[in-house]
């Protein structure tokens, strides 16, 4: 495992800042009427270059978005959640804690990989305003980036692999609570990333079967951002919210999370941690296999304003991973660790705000009933597995 630590990669920025506040991503293409799921290979949603010569007036930042297919075709239009705040003295730090690591599979009769990461951040005194002792802090995801690669030398021989996806039966990351000395500040940042076969061994037996990837090299990036200011003029409170669901509701699951901000006069809220796990849902052999194709996630929130009468922040959370019914179903647990921001009368909150981008593959080695390449066309945009949409937050004074 490599751990990249906090450098010249970073960005201060000192009177404002954007809050990422969640994501959905649905691959659209349909056969016959059922969706196209798929393993997951890349998973890209955070914001990044966050800039403004005068945070009382406007800022910008880009919003990043990626996904893979494998072989098959298919598009999405995903979507990005964020808020931007500014206020006087409001100091904010962002950057990105790096992993790479290669996974092993385990069990003969199950085949599973975990992968379980954390470190600590350090934020040196240096990247942080001189006023800032003594001050409140608090740290927020600000998205992720996640990548996997199939590497034929390191599989059995037996075994040589199949495609660089695999099938998640958990996924979760977190960033965790900010402790200050007289270097700066320390916080762990943590991510899970589980992965199995699935109960129809990757296809449709005995007409077709996927292998389980013995071994998967990995890159993450968790994309954090560090809140601060002087005491007294920063409330934080977090809550967790937890749901569950089966992976045939398209519908995402819903729960609202009260967040006490007393003596706060506008407030608005980030991400600490989301994330999913699939249970067994049958007692069937085939049932001991957890991982599933994916057709759609999605895990994020919206706030109504600050109530300063009440003193709280209502957040209304949306979770849910979907599958198809070609996809065996699963009960899934949802989390989501939502932090409320509570700051001064003199700041602005520009809040619901929505970034959308275009990813489209076309197939690649894909079998002959299913090829598609339907990319390149007005509503689905070029071939590509990547897409960056600047955004833009514009303060009146």
């Amino acid at each position: 495992m490599r751990d990249v630590s906090d450098d010249g990669s970073s960005e201060h920025r000192y009177g404002g800042v954007f809050l990422w506040q969640g994501f959905e991503h649905e691959w659209l293409r349909s056969v016959l009427g059922f969706s196209v799921p798929h393993r997951v290979s890349r998973l890209d949603n955070y914001i990044d270059r966050q800039r403004s010569e005068d945070w009382r007036r406007d800022a910008s930042a880009d919003f990043h978005f990626g996904q893979e297919t494998g072989v098959d075709g298919n598009y999405m239009q995903p979507i990005g959640r964020y808020a931007a705040l500014s206020a006087a003295h409001l100091c904010a730090h962002s950057g990105v804690a790096e992993f790479a690591w290669t996974d092993e599979g385990e069990g003969k009769r199950f085949p599973q990989a975990r992968s379980d990461l954390a470190r600590e951040v350090h934020v040196p005194a240096t990247a942080l305003s001189a006023d800032m002792e003594g001050g409140g802090y608090v740290a927020v995801l600000n998205g992720i980036a996640l990548r996997s690669r199939c590497d034929p030398a390191k599989q059995p021989s037996t075994s040589p692999g199949n495609s660089h996806g695999f099938w998640p039966f958990k996924l979760a990351f977190r960033v965790g609570d900010v402790s200050a000395s007289a270097d700066g500040l320390r916080f762990d940042v943590s991510a899970a990333i589980h992965r199995a076969w699935t109960p129809m061994r990757g296809g449709l037996p005995p007409f077709e079967e996927k292998p389980f990837n013995h071994r998967l090299d990995y890159e993450l990036e968790i994309h954090y951002a560090v809140l601060g200011m002087a005491a007294g003029h920063l409330v934080t409170a977090r809550e967790r919210v937890e749901l569950s669901g089966s992976v045939h509701d398209r519908r995402p699951r819903s729960g609202r999370v009260t967040l006490p901000l007393d003596g706060a006069a506008v407030g608005s809220f980030g991400i600490a941690g989301f994330g999913f796990e699939l249970k067994r849902s049958g007692t069937a052999e085939r049932f001991g296999h957890l991982g599933r194709y994916i057709s759609g996630m999605t895990l994020g929130a919206d706030a109504a304003p600050l109530d300063a009468d009440r003193g709280v922040l209502d957040v209304d959370c949306s979770l849910g991973v979907w599958c198809p019914k070609t996809v065996v179903n699963s009960h899934a647990d949802y989390f989501l660790d939502v932090v409320g921001i509570g700051l001064p009368e003199s700041a602005t909150v520009l809040a619901g705000g929505r970034a959308r981008g275009k990813l489209c593959s076309n197939s690649h080695g894909a079998p002959f009933f299913s090829v598609w390449n339907g990319c390149d066309d007005s509503e689905r945009g070029p071939e590509c597995r990547c897409y960056t949409v600047p955004i833009r937050a514009e303060f009146s004074e």
